[in-house]
């Protein structure tokens, strides 16, 4: 038997800057352990029960290369954070889970914020986010052991073995996991490896943990998309142009990537209700994706050859990179009706790209230079916030966030794409926030909140657009939430109004690239609701639905017309009052039944249909029909047997049969618009397509996998 005057929580501590103000704004919602562990896809699929949530897959199965939006918002927008740590990387914004492959399974806790998000510092955070907690403290010993076979040779195993508290002040947690996959689009493969080490020392005052955390994987490139008019063609349906280059056959197109984390976390107790946190971290990556270029001029990669002076090549482009993030903070909440915090975090970042020839289909060729672009990003960021709450009254609270950033980058060096760069680019950034709760009563709630952002533009808008501008958000949120013992709803209105946010106008740089440039205003208004229900007997039933209108005020488009040697001419402009945003559904819902078959002490037999709907949504921002891809729902069944052996071994059996109805649907692709003078109807290439002969538009999207199953045990020993 422990006796503790007091045991540091983990999972209480280290998030708590990300949790701050999060009992006073229904717009966040928590998934746990079990609804993320025993599943068969990656990260943005175990999260499709959040309210505005979409999912997409390159790969089509939901394994490899996988996405998300909420709300409609751009992957960019979405910052993810394990532990409290930024993830997104920091020249892009962008969140890669293949990079750490089945994360989930060694995640206590998903917390998602829409509108309302507690400032954090790291890049990303922009009206949404997501907070993944790894560091539960475990109390007891157990090893757990899991295996899933399924569809398009999925095969994933992984091994978790815990130590429990050891001394009553250690612990030790250690994960394995292979992934592996053939993709439902040809050549999509994925193989995944990971390891997740944890050990943490506790005492009653203090505590400190370190965590290790290793991914790689190697997928195949499912990028390009399929042609649409290939969506009609059974034997085409799931073509992949990845690497139809070669000559013989299809060259076998990868992306290769490691990327390792070390976090470090202590947390000491000064005295009653006031805490002291350091948080570290360390993450290194490398790795290149690799593809097959026909025809290439050797000289362009400082290749040389006597025989030619043009030849098939297979090339690699590499990034490595380091980062480095340390927080401090201290909370008090001693004072008897409020509640503080204050932090301090800096991080750097170094980021090397660089591009290698791996072989040249010639006779008699040297290299000149072993690289043939090469460049460097820096990226410094300090920041400093301020949190309070206070506790008015027992029913009526109200808190302020503020967050200021100091943002600054540079790169230089040759790229293979702009030729020689340098960029220096510095952004001062505010963002406040406030939030109120009142409880009508103990069923009834209220919340309100206005949140202001700003955004610095990142890599890749500073090189098309050297005079892009920050991004700005004023959101407003208004909520009601009502729960009974059988049943729980919330409403929530939001109305997120945007200044020069960043899009894809249709215009072009010097170099043919297309710009994203920022708009003066646009919005996105909506109402979400959800609920869940247990009031009939061995139901239990759940659903969200979001409701939107997402538009950009007085969009201008610009098409480029060209004469017959591909010059351009002019350039048409139209001019569009209310454009929709790209990638905004308007209805997004999804449904859910539980269903307990029999249930008593030694077994229990639940199936769980659920139901995803998302509306028609453009993959651009011109309004034309020809943008637009098509509404889709899917209706996904789970049948779960649990059972103890020995009263103490408990045994988990599942089978999954994903998209029941077997309906052919895609979730996301890409477009672009141009004109020409003459009349061209054919061009030989299966992307285009011309509805008039004059204009013209290039279109690809990504279908998703028909019914496919995946089957699964899991047995955790205690």
């Amino acid at each position: 038997n422990l006796f503790l005057d007091r045991r540091v929580e983990f999972d209480e501590v280290i998030i708590k800057t990300q949790r701050w103000g999060e009992i006073m704004t229904s717009n966040q919602e928590k998934l746990s352990q079990a609804d993320l562990q025993n599943q068969s896809n990656d990260i943005p699929y175990l999260l499709s029960k959040i309210v505005s949530q979409t999912y997409s897959s390159d790969a089509g199965n939901g394994v490899g290369y996988t996405g998300m939006r909420i709300r409609g918002v751009d992957p960019s927008h979405v910052q993810i954070s394990l532990n409290g740590i930024p993830f997104n990387d920091p020249e892009s914004s962008l969140s890669f889970f293949v990079d750490l492959p089945d994360i989930a399974s060694s995640i206590d806790e998903a917390s998602v914020s829409r509108g309302f998000v507690s400032s954090r510092a790291g890049v990303g955070g922009f009206g949404t986010a997501v907070d993944f907690n790894l560091n539960k403290l475990n109390l007891k010993p157990f090893a757990l052991l899991s295996t899933i076979f399924g569809s398009y040779g999925l095969l994933k195993s992984s091994i978790i073995l815990n130590s429990g508290l050891l001394e009553n002040k250690f612990n030790v947690e250690g994960r394995l996991s292979y992934i592996q996959s053939n993709g439902f689009i040809e050549r999509s493969h994925s193989k995944l490896k990971s390891l997740f080490i944890s050990a943490s020392k506790v005492k009653a005052n203090s505590s400190l943990k370190l965590n290790l955390i290793y991914g790689n994987e190697i997928t195949g490139q499912a990028w390009n998309g399929v042609p649409e008019s290939y969506l009609h063609i059974d034997s085409l349906y799931r073509f992949n142009f990845a690497g139809t280059e070669a000559l013989n056959g299809y060259y076998d197109d990868i992306d290769s990537y490691q990327q390792n984390h070390i976090q470090l976390f202590y947390q000491k107790v000064i005295k009653k209700n006031v805490d002291i946190n350091f948080i570290f971290n360390h993450t290194f990556g490398s790795g290149f994706y690799e593809n097959y270029k026909s025809n290439q001029d050797l000289s362009t990669y400082y290749l040389e050859s006597s025989i030619s002076s043009t030849a098939d090549i297979i090339r690699q482009k590499w990034l490595r990179n380091y980062f480095l993030f340390a927080n401090m903070f201290l909370d008090l909440s001693h004072f008897k009706n409020q509640k503080h915090l204050f932090g301090l975090s800096s991080s750097y970042y170094k980021g090397g790209h660089f591009g290698r020839v791996k072989d040249a289909k010639v006779d008699s060729f040297q290299y000149l230079k072993s690289e043939y672009y090469d460049n460097t990003g820096e990226k410094s960021e300090q920041s400093v916030y301020y949190k309070n709450i206070y506790f008015l009254t027992k029913k009526f609270q109200f808190g302020a966030d503020l967050l200021f950033r100091f943002v600054n980058y540079n790169s230089k060096g040759l790229d293979d794409y702009y030729g020689g760069i340098t960029i220096s680019n510095q952004q001062f950034l505010l963002n406040p926030k406030l939030f109120s709760h009142y409880m009508f009563n103990r069923h009834l709630s209220m919340d309100i909140s206005a949140s202001y952002y700003e955004r610095e533009p990142f890599r890749d808008d500073i090189l098309r657009n050297s005079n892009v501008r920050k991004e700005q958000l004023l959101d407003f949120e208004f909520g009601l939430v009502y729960n009974r013992k059988k049943f729980n709803s919330s409403i929530y209105f939001y109305s997120m109004n945007y200044k020069n946010q960043l899009i894809l106008n249709g215009e072009i740089n010097d170099v043919g690239e297309a710009v994203r440039v920022n708009v003066d205003k646009s919005y996105r208004q909506g109402l979400e609701l959800k609920f869940s229900t247990s009031v009939l007997k061995k139901f239990n039933i759940n659903g969200n639905l979001n409701l939107s209108d997402n538009k950009i005020i007085n969009h201008i488009e610009n098409i480029y017309n060209y004469d017959s040697n591909f010059a351009v001419v002019n350039i048409i402009k139209s001019q569009l009052p209310r454009a929709n945003i790209s990638f905004s559904p308007n209805l997004v819902s999804w449904f859910e039944i539980k269903a307990s078959v029999f249930q008593n002490k030694k077994y229990s037999l639940n199936i769980s249909p659920n139901y995803k709907y998302v509306g028609s949504q453009y993959l651009d921002n011109s309004n034309r029909e020809f943008s637009k891809i098509d509404a889709y729902g899917v209706l996904n069944i789970r049948s779960e047997l649990k059972f103890n052996i020995k009263h103490k071994h408990e045994v988990n059996l599942w089978f999954d049969i994903n998209n029941f109805l077997n309906k052919s649907y895609t979730t996301h692709g890409w477009i672009y618009y141009y004109s020409t003078q003459q009349n061209v109807t054919d061009t030989g290439d299966p992307y285009h397509q011309s509805p008039d002969g004059h204009l013209h538009y290039g279109k690809a999207v990504y279908p998703q996998a028909l019914r496919n199953f995946a089957l699964g045990i899991s047995v955790k020993i205690n």
